[in-house]
């Protein structure tokens, strides 16, 4: 029998907005404008936390599968989710360095991207490849994969809100205590446990959605749309600011994008409705995944053709953002239809 969650549609809205902030942050870089779209990761790390531990409880509480075989085959299905057309990403990219003469990044990194651990290149080198910056994320979503079913299959039920608590509050404690280290290009912002907050605050949503904890989810009905207002509020007038080097902002983002997916994943109404119910972001979050692991190098391969034509440079950046986003779209609606998705009917084999 499948436990599979039901679908939210609202989520999928989310997906795209948070891709579309990281997507306008990378493709204004030039003009220093949006700084503010790359806590879009952070959004993307609190859904996480919210669907895997819901789908992870709801296999736990109602399967009678062993253990093993059900932390098997969730690895399976990620794994049938997210390798295919990462994989393929890389190796168009790598094609184009052994056989086009793109650089790509610096002998001896490559190993880091195909084992999903190039966030540790931030430690290592002090950066990554701009063409594959972005992946980072990935690898600490990939990694979060690879543990969090052991954590909660493993653990007894009566164990279960401590850890995640106990998870949680690591992760604010890591951020203050590396704010310094955090907050500057090339340290640590990229180490999996540094995020354990926006991961533990999805799985402790998906937690007391789960075990229908009626205080908190009363709390949340109320007052979800005016902790969005003020985390929104705050982080973006940190960032205005320039006050990056505190932990109010991430903080600020953790309640923001906490309250975000509440109201995608449970609330009946909020004032964010009309934005969230517009079909073309429900439609853009079913390609986001695509839209995020494509984005990067659009500008570097149009620049570079678009340089070999012969023809006048363009100079209008609004021309150029339109441009770079239709090409991400473009790119990402043809992987999600001709690839990603006759692989992810596979999916359905190991459904339990």
């Amino acid at each position: 029998m499948s436990k599979r969650l039901n679908y939210l549609p609202k989520l999928d809205a989310l997906r795209a907005i948070a891709a579309l902030m990281v997507l306008m942050v990378h493709y204004l870089q030039v003009k220093n404008v949006f700084s503010y779209g790359g806590n879009g990761v952070q959004i993307f790390f609190v859904i996480s936390g919210f669907l895997i531990t819901g789908i992870l409880l709801s296999q736990k509480n109602n399967s009678n599968y062993s253990r093993a075989k059900l932390i098997g085959n969730f690895i399976v299905k990620r794994a049938l989710r997210l390798f295919p057309v990462y994989y393929l990403f890389l190796l168009l990219l790598v094609g184009l360095q052994y056989g086009g003469g793109l650089w790509l990044c610096d002998k001896g990194e490559l190993w880091h991207y195909f084992t999903y651990t190039q966030n540790y290149l931030f430690v290592i080198k002090g950066g990554q490849s701009s063409l594959l910056f972005h992946t980072w994320s990935l690898a600490v979503e990939e990694q979060f994969y690879l543990i969090w079913p052991m954590v909660i299959f493993l653990i007894p039920r009566r164990a279960e809100l401590p850890v995640l608590l106990t998870i949680f509050f690591f992760g604010i404690l890591s951020k203050i205590y590396f704010i310094d280290f955090f907050t500057c290009p090339g340290t640590v912002k990229g180490i999996t446990f540094i995020h354990f907050d926006t991961l533990a605050a999805g799985a402790l949503l998906a937690y007391c959605i789960h075990y229908q904890k009626a205080k908190f989810l009363i709390f949340m009905e109320r007052f979800s749309d005016l902790l969005f207002g003020i985390g929104f509020f705050a982080s973006i007038t940190l960032t205005i600011c320039g006050i990056n080097d505190s932990f109010f902002l991430p903080f600020s983002l953790t309640v923001m994008a906490s309250a975000l997916v509440f109201i995608c994943g449970y609330k009946n109404s909020s004032m964010l409705d009309p934005i969230l119910n517009l079909g073309i972001l429900t439609k853009l979050g079913k390609i986001s995944y695509g839209l995020y692991l494509f984005h990067k190098p659009v500008p570097f391969l149009f620049n570079y053709a678009y340089g070999k034509t012969g023809l006048a440079p363009i100079n209008n950046w609004v021309l150029l953002l339109l441009i770079y986003l239709s090409i991400a779209i473009l790119i990402a609606t043809l992987s999600y239809r001709f690839f990603e998705k006759p692989i992810l009917r596979l999916k359905e084999k190991f459904d339990l």
